[in-house]
This record gives C-alpha cells, structure tokens and sequence, in this order.
C-alpha cells in the first residue's frame, strides 16, 4: 500500500511524492547530514535572527501581560470579542516596538519616526508587560458591575 501512493519504508526518511528529494535537502535524515546542517546554522545572519526574536517578544510580551492579568482577574462573562484585551495588548505591542523597534525594515523605518523613539534604554519587555497588564486588569475592571467590583474587593469571587 505504501509504495501504490510513493511513500517509503526506509526507517530513516519517509519520502511523499510532492517532497522528492527534500529529504536529501536536509541531510538525508542520516547522521552523515549533521557537517551540511551545521554549515547552514553557521550561514544564517544572526542579526537578522535577533530582530526576529525582538519581533516575537513585541508580539508575545504584552500577550502574556493580558493573559496574566485575565487569569488573576477570575472568570469574566463570555463575549465574542474580548476588546480590552485586543487594546491592552495593542498598546503594549506599541510601547515595546517605541522602546525597541524591530521588525521588516518598511516597519522600523515607519516606527523611528515617532518622537524619542528608541530613546529608553532600560529593555522593552517589562515595561510592555506591565503597561498591557494594568491596562487590562483596568479596562475589565471598568466594565464589571459595581456590585462584582466590591465583591471582589471584600475578597469573595
């Protein structure tokens, strides 16, 4: 059956009939590939690779600043679209690329026009969590029930 639709066997390598030859793109799957993977590792731009991972720290950051704070808020009422959410995390989003611009150079190019931009030399991460986590934790707030607020003041949930 696995040779009727051009799947191997080989334990090593499992070859599709739309990636021929793919496998020996990466080595073979063989020990023997490990010189080419490793030449590579050493060909990639490693600071090409840092303003990637400076990118996905502007993206992730003030995303686990709202998570935080919604997880330590408690349970909320379902809603579609949680927007306080999307605005938290747009604004940190926004203060971590002020502090740290990174990204494609069209977007570097349109964030260091902003004024003092890059000026803050202390990193982009707290300061991007904490703006993301206040501001949720203060949106939601805003929009609970007084009643829900003092309760959860008082301490009962």
């Amino acid at each position: 059956m696995q040779a009727a639709i051009g799947l191997q066997a080989d334990p090593h390598t499992v070859k599709a009939p739309h990636l021929a030859g793919a496998h020996r793109a990466c080595g073979g799957g063989r020990l023997g590939g490990i010189g080419e993977e490793a030449l590579g590792a050493l060909a990639i731009d490693l600071l090409q690779y840092q303003a990637f991972l400076f990118l996905l720290g502007s993206c992730f950051v003030p995303l686990f600043g709202v998570l935080a704070a919604d997880f330590l808020l408690g349970a909320a009422a379902q809603v579609a679209v949680r927007w306080s959410g999307i605005v938290a995390w747009l604004a940190g989003f926004a203060l971590y690329q002020w502090i740290q611009p990174t990204g494609p150079g069209w977007w570097v190019d349109l964030v260091e026009g902003a004024p003092a931009v890059g000026s803050f030399t202390g990193g982009a991460s707290l300061p991007s969590f904490a703006l993301s986590f206040a501001l949720y934790a203060a949106l939601r707030s805003a929009h609970e029930p007084l009643g829900r607020r003092r309760a959860r003041l008082a301490g009962s949930r």
